[in-house]
């Protein structure tokens, strides 16, 4: 068992290492040919005109997720949200601002509940209106699961979002909105709806997003529509991170795949995650397919928001916090974390006159500097209200790493400083964060499923193993086992001893079975709707939900409650055994013992709450009839009662095995071994 232990973490370190290489080098693992035919089916209007000091080809557009607008908590986060389509607006005047999706909470006052509230939405829609929002900016707002909870149908009467919001009137699902710069450029945004249809589950069955094959249709049909109208860049978003969404087309084409062959998508952004609770800030990746894929921090709790640009094609974020200012975002030279490849960014930047920078403050800007080492330090030329530009020779940094540093100042006195990496050359020195890495450019689903395969391994094969080893050494075809240490159990022998005893064996080994197979609940998945969840899905109107999360629950039913659980089965034969062979060591009766009653006291604990919770969110037929739930609280239960008292006629055949003699024990060697018991106890 130490030497699996071991075998174990090895697995795991070499598993973090060999990503940890394809992550540092997973520029080198593109498609060369790809990438250069790419290259040459690139084409800009804007690369015709060199990046000098006039604001030409310079396209901006902010990006908001997660709002969370809750009529139960945090009445803060209304109040600067309508600061925000007011104030926030109304200084950077973005030509667009994509809502990507969890507009409003839907949760209940206790939390337990999950459903959509009329008042939440009313609110999301007075704040836009009174805001005028669709005066000064398009407004592209879409769905997220939140937005999806305990709904019937998202095209029915009354749909919240069809009634509320700006975009839902318009679009059953994904949608496009071709926007004109100031000196003609097209640039597409597409919105990506993977909420789960046809109806949206309550929590916590509505996490992962999926898109229909009919989805993916539409989606190629956007695309055929923006290649029509000659758009010359192309922004996806979404709710989901492309991670978190299950593609089910005949072409087998991911997300990912769809974007990554438009040849004018520059990233695709996203939400949902919170940025892991706020310890992944900065949760960027290029795509193996070439294009970013950026996921905003949330509003609802961080009250971060993203303004972007496309400066002749190159693409530049800054994610800031609410009621900071100035916003300083430096268009040329581009960030070199954000560098995309066979777009030609690295010439563009080189044939560039000016440095090139957006700044943003309620009060205008006092005061613009620049710096690139001890080489250049300069004051910046206003250009218009929030474009300022500097005079630079850009061949001087061709080769190697540099920083810029732009200070602003604006007229209330506040200060914001901001240092830039930039390289001017083709080769990539800058990495993404490993967790950032890992979180977007995995499958979840592909996760979750090895993860719950791997804990049904782990509870089930070594007990099946040691059973049919106990089998053939039964029948004489392998030697029998002996105990070298009469004072202590090696953990082999422990569960050995579980998987001889049938009365615990079979109810383990079918219950965690069952989970793989079975359903786990019958229960109303939406108000009023009933439907089967299973692991691998959710039977639910006459259609399936692909199964997701599930998968994790399942993972985490089998290895942190069950297997736990049979250790402590395990613990408490072995004491039963010592009693029928008269053998009780202090190991089995002391603290050992109170180790294994307490462990068993707290898992049950746990299980029973999330019964309870269980029973909260999906009514009394969800607690009652609920296999993954309530019946494995009784079923452990009972299997702990039984271990600690099981007969001793069940025990016969491991005490042949490891202790007995040539034939199993006789009725007055079991009455001998009993009344040596109670001479120990005395």
């Amino acid at each position: 068992m130490r030497s699996t232990f071991v075998i174990i973490i090895c697995i795991g370190i070499l598993s973090v290492f060999m990503f940890m290489t394809r992550s540092t080098g997973y520029i080198d693992d593109f498609d060369q040919e790809k990438i250069e035919k790419r290259s040459q089916n690139f084409k800009s209007k804007a690369q015709s005109v060199y990046m000098n000091e006039n604001p030409e080809h310079l396209f901006w557009f902010v990006q908001i997720s997660d709002i969370h607008i809750s009529i139960f908590r945090d009445e803060q986060r209304i109040r600067d949200f309508r600061k925000f389509a007011t104030e926030t607006l109304d200084t950077i005047k973005p030509s667009v601002v994509i809502a990507s999706g969890d507009l409003t909470d839907a949760r209940g006052k206790d939390f337990f509940i999950s459903q959509q509230y009329d008042e939440e939405w009313k609110i999301y829609h007075d704040i836009l209106t009174q805001a005028n929002v669709k005066e000064k900016t398009k407004w592209l707002d879409l769905r997220g699961n939140h937005d999806n909870f305990n709904v019937p149908s998202s095209m029915s009467n009354n749909s919240h979002f069809k009634r509320y919001s700006i975009q839902g009137a318009k679009h059953k699902r994904s949608y496009m909105e071709i926007v004109k710069g100031s000196n003609g450029d097209l640039f597409s945004f597409i919105a990506v709806d993977a909420c789960l249809e046809p109806s949206g589950p309550k929590r916590p069955f509505n996490f992962v997003g999926m898109l229909t094959q009919n989805d993916t249709v539409h989606l190629q049909h956007l695309v055929d529509e923006s290649r029509k109208a000659g758009v010359n860049y192309t922004i996806w978003f979404g709710h989901y991170p492309t991670t978190c969404i299950i593609t089910k087309n005949k072409e087998n084409r991911s997300l990912r795949r769809i974007i990554s062959d438009y040849d004018t998508s520059l990233a695709y952004m996203c939400g949902h995650l919170h940025s892991l609770g706020g310890m992944v800030p900065r949760m960027y990746a290029l795509q193996a397919d070439s294009f970013l894929e950026l996921e905003v921090a949330d509003w609802k709790t961080c009250r971060k928001y993203r303004v972007a640009a496309i400066d002749h094609g190159l693409l530049s974020i800054v994610d800031t916090e609410h009621g900071v200012w100035p916003i300083v975002l430096i268009t040329n030279p581009k960030h070199a974390l954000f560098h995309i490849p066979h777009r030609h960014e690295a010439k563009i930047q080189l044939e560039s006159t000016h440095i090139r920078i957006l700044a943003f403050s309620p009060s205008g800007i006092k005061r613009c500097t620049v710096q690139i080492g001890n080489e250049l330090k300069e004051t910046c030329k206003q250009v218009n209200d929030n474009f300022y530009v500097v005079p630079w020779d850009p061949k001087r940094y061709q080769n190697g790493l540099y920083y810029i540093t732009v200070t602003v100042v604006d007229n209330d006195g506040r200060e914001n400083q901001v240092a830039q990496p930039f390289k001017l050359d083709e080769e990539r020195s800058l990495k993404f964060d490993l967790l950032a890495l890992f979180v977007l450019q995995t499958d979840a689903t592909t996760i979750f499923k090895s993860m719950f395969w791997f804990s049904l391994v782990v509870c089930v094969a070594p007990l099946i193993f040691l059973r049919s080893w106990h089998e053939l050494v039964k029948v004489g075809l392998l030697n029998r086992r002996r105990n070298t240490c009469r004072s202590s159990m090696s953990c082999l022998q422990q569960f050995w001893i579980l998987s001889s005893v049938d009365r615990i064996f079979w109810p383990v080994i079918l219950y965690c079975f069952y989970l793989a197979v079975g359903p786990w609940v019958i229960c109303e998945i939406v108000d009023g709707r009933y439907g089967a969840v299973f692991v691998w899905g959710i039977y639910l109107d006459g259609s399936f939900l692909p199964g997701s999360l599930t998968f994790f629950y399942g993972f985490s039913q089998l290895l942190l409650c069950q297997c736990p659980l049979n250790w402590i089965y395990s613990k408490c034969l072995s004491k039963r055994y010592y009693q029928v062979i008269g053998m009780p060591t202090k190991n089995h009766r002391g603290w050992w013992t109170k180790i294994s009653q307490a462990a068993f006291y707290f898992i049950i604990a746990i299980e029973i709450s999330l019964s309870v919770f269980f029973g909260i969110l999906y009514g009394a037929s969800a607690f009652f009839l609920s296999v993954f739930r309530t019946w494995s609280v009784v079923l452990n239960i009972y299997l702990y009662y039984l271990a600690n008292n099981l007969p001793e006629d069940a025990l016969r055949s491991v005490v042949y095995v490891w202790s007995g003699p040539e034939k199993p024990l006789t009725e007055n060697q079991q009455t001998t071994a009993t009344e040596t018991d109670d001479s120990h106890k005395n």
